[in-house]
């Protein structure tokens, strides 16, 4: 199916060696005709999943259809492999829960993601630039993932997540090897070479607004800028390279 497809596209592109399991026989057709690893049969069964390299593979992505057979994939491919990563799709929310038990690491419910999709596309009608959009998906995967594993939603300072809804008002993370960690705001000087000013930075648990020229970003913390888009871009930039 599609979902394949683009998965198999996307690891060509990076040169990632990889096997297609299939009982389509078109399928297997079109893969050998490009010229790519394919192996006919039953990905539920632990001996094709043994001749596909299971047990030395570093993840594998069950995109199929069929809960049932998705399930028999998940707890097939761990049984063989507990190190490897294992990601699955299915088409509902309900079905997430009994995939994370058979072992799987990530679940992606099309059901859900769809609705964010549209969610972004609505946020986008209005005039919501692409950071905010992108920020408020990210929230509702945390609190949505959270909700049907039975947590409660991640605490949220008011004080962060209003400031955060402010036009030209976005927040990025400082990375673990970002070049500003260990310097002051005052040696960095945001303001003049990127055009952002820093209103707030939060740090675990912790906020700190309108932060004092000697303040030392440090990996992890979240840097609330007030930034035009070409501003931000220059900001995030600045702590990435």
């Amino acid at each position: 199916g599609i979902n394949g497809r683009n998965v198999a596209r996307a690891l060509g592109l990076l040169e990632v060696p990889f096997v297609v399991v299939d009982l389509n026989p078109h399928t297997i057709e079109e893969v050998e005709a490009a010229g790519g690893h394919v192996l006919e049969g039953d990905a539920r069964s632990p001996t094709v999943l043994e001749a596909a390299g299971m047990a030395r593979a570093r993840g594998l992505v069950a995109a199929i259809a069929d809960a049932a057979s998705t399930r028999g994939v998940i707890a097939a491919a761990r049984a063989l492999n507990p190190r490897a990563t294992l990601l699955a799709r299915t088409r509902y929310l309900r079905e997430v829960e009994p995939l994370m038990e058979l072992g799987a690491d990530q679940v992606v419910p099309e059901e859900f993601e769809t609705s964010l999709e549209l969610t972004g596309r609505v946020l986008e009608l209005y005039g919501a630039p692409p950071r905010v959009v992108e920020r408020e998906k990210v929230a509702l995967r945390a609190e949505g993932y959270g909700l049907l594993r039975g947590g409660a939603p991640p605490a949220r300072h008011p004080t962060l997540d209003a400031l955060c809804r402010v036009p030209d008002v976005a927040g990025v993370t400082v990375p673990e090897d970002s070049p500003v960690v260990g310097r002051s705001l005052a040696e960095l000087d945001l303001r003049r070479r990127t055009g952002a000013t820093v209103l707030a930075v939060a740090r675990h648990d912790e906020i700190v607004t309108n932060p004092p020229p000697g303040f030392q970003p440090a990996p992890g913390d979240l840097l609330v800028a007030l930034a035009s888009a070409e501003a931000f871009e220059a900001l995030q930039r600045m702590l990435e390279e």
